[in-house]
Formats: C-alpha cells, sequence, structure tokens
C-alpha cells in the first residue's frame, strides 16, 4: 500500500513552495541591455527622421504667411501657405513669393502674368490684359481694373525675367509699375502650393 508523507515532511515541501525565488542577476542584465538596446533603435530612427524632414524643409519647401489685400480673393491677410522653393520653371499663372533680392523693401506675392520673350498689352479702358495678343482668362479677377501703374504698353518681357501682378488689381503694387518692373527669375523665391490655413486647399 502507498505511504502518506508524514506532517514533518508536508511542512518541509510547503516551507520549499512558499520560499521566494531568486532573481537571476545575468537574466536581469541581459534584459536591461535589450531595452537600452531598443531605445538606442528608436532614438537613432527618430533622430534620421527630424534630419531628414529639417532638410526636406530648408531645401525644398517653406511656409509663408500672406501681409496684405494685393491678393485677395485668392489669397487673404493671414492665410499660411506652402511654398515649393526647389527652382521649377516659372509658369504663367503661377502665385509665386518674390525675394528681397529683386530691389524691394520686403517679399511679394504676387501672380504671373506672361515670362521671358512675352508681349504684355494692358486696356486700361476695358480692364483686359492680353498676352502675344490673346485676352487673359482670369476667373481670379472680381472687379474691372482701373488705369493703374506707370509703365507704357505694350511691352517685351526681357528672357529671364517674369510680369507679375496682384489678383485685387487696383491695390497691388507689381509689374505695372516701374519702381518693380519685370522680376528676375532668380529672385522668384518660390511657388505657392497650398494653403494651409485657414481654407486648406491647392493654390492654381
Amino acid at each position: 500500500m502507498p505511504l502518506r508523507p508524514t506532517r514533518e515532511e508536508l511542512e518541509i515541501s510547503f516551507e520549499k513552495d512558499d520560499a521566494p525565488k531568486k532573481n537571476n542577476p545575468e537574466k536581469r542584465s541581459k534584459r536591461a541591455a535589450k531595452l537600452t538596446a531598443a531605445l538606442f533603435a528608436v532614438c537613432r530612427v527618430l533622430t534620421a527622421a527630424l534630419c531628414f524632414l529639417t532638410v526636406m524643409y530648408t531645401a525644398f519647401f517653406r511656409f509663408a504667411v500672406v501681409s496684405g489685400s494685393s491678393m485677395s480673393p485668392t489669397l487673404k491677410d493671414s492665410d499660411v501657405l506652402l511654398l515649393r522653393c526647389v527652382y521649377y520653371g516659372v509658369e504663367r499663372g503661377d502665385c509665386v513669393v518674390i525675394s528681397r533680392e529683386s530691389r524691394l523693401e520686403e517679399p511679394l506675392l504676387k501672380r504671373v502674368v506672361a515670362v521671358g520673350g512675352d508681349t504684355v498689352y494692358i486696356d486700361r479702358e476695358q480692364g483686359g490684359v492680353y498676352v502675344n495678343g490673346l485676352l487673359v482668362e482670369e476667373p481670379y479677377v472680381v472687379e474691372d481694373m482701373g488705369p493703374v501703374g506707370d509703365y507704357v504698353f505694350p511691352v517685351t518681357v526681357p528672357y529671364g525675367c517674369v510680369f507679375v501682378m496682384g489678383d485685387n488689381r487696383n491695390d497691388s503694387m507689381d509689374s505695372r509699375f516701374s519702381s518693380i518692373g519685370f522680376i528676375p527669375e532668380k529672385d522668384v523665391f518660390g511657388k505657392v502650393i497650398l494653403r494651409i490655413f485657414p481654407d486648406p486647399g491647392a493654390i492654381g
């Protein structure tokens, strides 16, 4: 018949089960090393991502805030914009920021109306803008243009330059004035690609 454990043996068995298990220092050290390595890996990834975003921002994109009403109603005062700054070739219809290097006290935000080699004629009576003899369709202009500026039209834009105007034609200092005139393409700081705030959306 099977033997039953004595009371003394049962007490010894319970004491063994209740005894706290000793921690293994070697295992703790390995776990700490793994955790440290994982944290370092995460930090490296975050640092690389931050560096990449910084390079992308400084080299390719910039933010700008609209000051004034010369581009109204397309762009209004205090709108926050995203610019693409990599040279891309300026085209008619682009909204661009012009740097201070172009004889300006502060950067300008205007729309490119004509590029190098184009002939611009502004009908001061009818308010129409003609480029190379063709009337430019301008749905972004909401009021008739008055006799603004001191240039005598027609004018031909020199190669390597652009002719710019604000969408708010009656309240814009732009290429119609000899004090600004033709803008060298090298002074075009960037093209507006998005309005970020307050009404996010592409700008055309």
